[in-house]
């Protein structure tokens, strides 16, 4: 960032969000506006607002799905355009077309994302979580476990997503294991 004001204010947006709260969204899109305000062309705030309208479309929060797809296409478009190699910006702009059903460029985004950033155990556990919805539940396996050993003392929430691609995945006793770990969904 060229203005440390504007990475504070999109770190306070990120512990906003992470609440996962209809308060916490919104709050969290404030901040990461006010972000942009500061600093234009800083690409990780755009990177939060992505996240903030993923949430809202899975949590049916928002004016609705249509607008919220829309905000979530543009956002993660201008956080590529800001900056091409970071892989959360590629992750985000993967993320937008699984929300849109558009498979193959899906695909292609994420394939960019962990080429940029093969060891990031988060950006891994992330791209598994959409790749049984792409018919890839093999591979969100391996990223997983993936994951797991790059990040073996992972957060809490690594637990939903890991359920999700053993189960996908057909590996149930897995999946169990995994679902029983989560004792709040949104945490």
């Amino acid at each position: 960032p060229s203005d440390l004001t504007a990475y504070e204010t999109y770190l306070l947006g990120m512990e906003a969000k992470h609440r996962v709260t209809h308060k916490g969204l919104d709050e969290g899109e404030r901040l990461f506006r006010r972000a942009l305000e500061i600093d234009p062309d800083l690409a990780r705030a755009y990177v939060g607002l992505a996240y903030i309208y993923e949430y809202r479309i899975d949590l049916g929060l928002g004016t609705s799905v249509a607008d919220n797809l829309t905000k979530l296409l543009d956002a993660a478009r201008n956080a590529v355009r800001l900056d091409p190699n970071d892989g959360e910006t590629q992750l985000v702009l993967g993320d937008a077309f699984a929300y849109q059903g558009m498979a193959d460029q899906a695909l292609e985004q994420y394939a960019k994302a962990e080429a940029l950033a093969p060891n990031n155990a988060d950006l891994l556990i992330l791209i598994a979580w959409h790749l049984p919805q792409l018919g890839q539940p093999d591979r969100a396996i391996e990223l997983t476990e993936k994951a797991l050993k790059l990040n073996p003392n992972y957060p809490y929430w690594y637990n939903q997503a890991i359920r999700y691609a053993y189960f996908f995945g057909r590996q149930f006793d897995k999946s169990v294991k995994y679902s029983k770990l989560i004792t709040e969904p949104f945490a």
